[in-house]
């Protein structure tokens, strides 16, 4: 298999990862839509994986340093990588955030707007992460990858 095939679909395995975080903002959305649901079958690898390891943060901290601080492997492999675990990261804080919120001001309209809003953001920012890994592009997320960058 050629390299650069192989750095691309290491690359979207990455990004399923944030993914699948994803998804879990997508309760009220799957109810009125149920084709996202579909997408889950996208993350079935994540998900064997996550039940394996005892922690997601350990799965984590692997990906972290067998490719993102490893400099055997190329600047696209590593940046994608790193890309996917700083979604990621922003997607627990978000979700912990929300959490609070929804103790605050309970389960009402409001909330389930908010929570349509980050399903829909973060689900289109990591498909459009997907996609563009695929073509073997980087996907330039504002700031995300300005950090990125200065984190290689």
């Amino acid at each position: 298999m050629n390299n650069q095939l192989a750095y691309k679909i290491l690359s979207v395995f990455a990004y399923t990862f944030p993914l699948n975080s994803a998804l879990d903002f997508s309760a009220y959305l799957i109810t009125k839509f149920p084709i996202i649901y579909y997408i889950k079958y996208l993350t079935l690898p994540i998900d064997f994986i996550e039940n394996i390891f005892p922690l997601e943060g350990l799965f984590f901290l692997l990906l972290f340093l067998a490719v993102g601080k490893n400099s055997n492997f190329p600047y696209f492999l590593r940046f994608n990588a790193l890309q996917a675990i700083l979604c990621h990261i922003i997607l627990i804080i978000t979700k912990y955030l929300l959490i609070i919120f929804s103790q605050i001001i309970g389960n009402n309209f409001f909330l389930e707007i908010l929570l349509n809003l980050v399903s829909i953001t973060s689900l289109t920012t990591i498909i459009f992460c997907l996609f563009k890994s695929a073509q073997g592009n980087h996907p330039e997320l504002p700031k995300i990858s300005n950090a990125v960058r200065m984190h290689i």
